[in-house]
């Protein structure tokens, strides 16, 4: 039998990359690093053949905005991972996998991409693909450990899910693009969250609806806001006493969180998209 053929979009990333080693870990498929910066995918490439004494990777050039450029990337492959900040050009990107006939992986964040992908979702059954979305810790995670500890009891009132991060951003080469998707990020903070038996908006990027958590040492207690996400959605359909759910998320720093956001949440939505590269600028900045 034929080893896999998995296309990782953004493979040398900071997530990609990640993706990369575990996959080669853990399987025996070949791994094709693609993305806009051809020199860097090759170098990883050579990096890992090097390290697993193989020649299962590969780095080619692929633009995430063109879907004759990702078909040429795509065809062949069996699986394609989005581990790029192209959550914007979603279209091209499912496009080009249903017309490679490969199927689809991503561990993206937001609301439109998934309404489009709901779109095409009877051309994803007609072609007898498997499209998953919303891949990552979160959205991906919550959901299923609330699923999990369901399990455990008779009748489910309350479950909360709680995230913290505390990393040194400046260790991360983060780019423009990224801090652009957080920017787009802020907008899916309009949501709701399922409170008192029904789903109550989200008010001002969820500032008046934080709540404390207390994630043990080293992280501590600390204040958490609500991330609307899709999977949650569901919850209370399937369990109908269910009285409140959500997942919740605690910030970046006091300075991003306080007075970053702040600062950048009216400009966008006065300005709109055109506002957005400025603005991740500014976001990138607070975060080093």
């Amino acid at each position: 039998m034929s080893s896999k053929r998995i296309v990782i979009l953004g493979g040398y990333g900071n997530t990609g990359s990640l993706i990369a080693r575990y996959l080669l870990q853990e399987t025996n498929c070949e791994l094709v690093l693609a993305g806009r910066n051809r020199s860097r995918a090759e170098q990883l490439a050579q990096v890992l053949n090097a390290q697993t004494q193989g020649r299962r990777v590969s780095g080619v050039f692929a633009n995430a905005a063109e879907e004759e450029s990702l078909t040429r990337v795509f065809t062949g492959a069996d699986l394609v991972v989005v581990a790029s900040s192209s959550t914007p050009l979603t279209q091209p990107v499912a496009a080009a996998a249903l017309r490679s006939r490969c199927d689809y992986f991503d561990i993206q964040f937001s609301h439109a991409k998934i309404g489009y992908l709901k779109s095409i979702e009877n051309d994803i059954r007609s072609a007898g693909l498997c499209f998953i979305t919303d891949g990552g810790f979160h959205p991906g995670l919550p959901a299923v450990m609330i699923r999990y500890i369901a399990e455990k009891f008779d009748r489910l009132q309350m479950a909360r899910v709680g995230s913290v991060i505390k990393i040194n951003w400046r260790d991360l080469s983060l780019g423009d693009e990224t801090c652009a998707e957080l920017i787009e990020f802020m907008n899916d903070f309009s949501g709701a969250v399922f409170k008192n038996s029904q789903w109550q908006k989200v008010r001002w990027l969820g500032m008046f609806d934080t709540i404390g958590m207390d994630f043990g040492e080293p992280f501590g207690r600390s204040y958490c806001v609500p991330m609307p996400i899709e999977e949650i959605n569901s919850l209370p359909a399937m369990y109908p006493g269910l009285q409140e759910t959500g997942f919740y998320v605690g910030g970046f720093n006091w300075f991003v969180d306080w007075l970053v956001f702040p600062f950048i949440w009216p400009l966008y939505k006065l300005f709109g998209k055109k506002s957005v590269k400025p603005l991740a600028k500014v976001l990138g900045w607070g975060l080093r």
